[in-house]
């Protein structure tokens, strides 16, 4: 699974183990891990159920709005510029456990908004008790600067988001991203990242000999019809016959 992480998120894995690869690194996380993922990153996150079972998360959002209320309710000074790992492991705590237990109910049905909201700011009261340093994270609320594009999209086209969010994430509206694009690589944003990926996927599988099953999640792909479709038709072979 691939995303654009645009609010930080709190998760706690129930059952099984998770991959997490971002544009910072990647981590690992078993049944029992809580942690806190940076917004405004790409990530691509493996599930992993346990044998005989299923993998089982629950994530709470927070939005920038309700942030910025709670730091000035509580005089919390903005962080300039957050430095820190995109990716949080808290610390082991009874506190967490019993909170995690209590949000079974909400994931039964409709519950009411306001009883919602109440859980979400148990969860960031939580983090900053037990978990102080993390405030750093929740409260840094500057937005994408302006990058250096054709770097940014040499190093992070696996990664499959939206067209928006990659404009986004280098500090361009839409129109000046695919303005900026086409002057750099002579092409649309689509056009290039299915052609980069699809190259991207041809070395790992002809020269690392990796499985396709393997590589086409890994550059990009949202499912393997897609891919062998589009494999075949750029190479005239499909990806299998390599």
């Amino acid at each position: 699974m691939d995303s654009f992480v645009q609010d930080h998120a709190f998760t706690r894995i129930l059952s099984g183990n998770m991959h997490i690869h971002t544009t910072g690194g990647s981590y690992n996380f078993s049944a029992g891990d809580t942690i806190l993922i940076k917004r405004n990153q790409l990530s691509k996150a493996f599930q992993i159920p346990p044998a005989n079972g299923e993998f089982k998360s629950i994530t709470v959002f927070f939005d920038q709005p309700s942030l910025r209320d709670y730091s000035m309710e509580n005089r919390i000074a903005p962080i300039v510029s957050y430095q820190g790992e995109p990716v949080l492991l808290l610390r082991s705590d009874l506190l967490y456990d019993s909170y995690a237990s209590s949000l079974a109910a909400y994931q039964q049905g409709e519950t009411n908004k306001g009883l919602t909201g109440l859980k979400v700011k148990e969860a960031l009261m939580l983090i900053l008790h037990l978990d102080k340093h993390a405030s750093a994270l929740l409260f840094d609320f500057h937005e994408p600067e302006k990058t250096d594009l054709e770097k940014y999209m040499n190093t992070h086209f696996r990664f499959n988001a939206e067209i928006k969010h990659f404009a986004y994430l280098t500090g361009r509206s839409l129109a000046t991203f695919k303005r900026d694009f086409a002057k750099i690589f002579n092409t649309s944003p689509g056009s290039w990242l299915q052609q980069r990926r699809l190259k991207e996927a041809h070395y790992l599988i002809k020269e690392k000999r990796m499985k396709v099953s393997e590589v086409y999640p890994e550059v990009g792909f949202e499912d393997l019809s897609h891919f062998s479709f589009a494999f075949k038709k750029a190479f005239g072979k499909s990806p299998s016959l390599l």
